[in-house]
């Protein structure tokens, strides 16, 4: 696929989620201290 318009690539991507029995999402760094969860570098972590 290859899409110009972002609204195009919004509704295509909205299109494969409806479809989707199960999605996973892959986050950057540093996303589980912004919501609270702890890192495993951290003082307290088990490493």
């Amino acid at each position: 696929m290859n899409y110009s318009d972002t609204d195009e690539q919004i509704k295509a991507f909205k299109s494969a989620t409806d479809r989707s029995k199960n999605i996973l999402g892959f986050t950057g760094a540093c996303i589980s201290t912004e919501s609270g969860i702890s890192d495993y570098r951290s003082k307290v972590s088990i490493w």
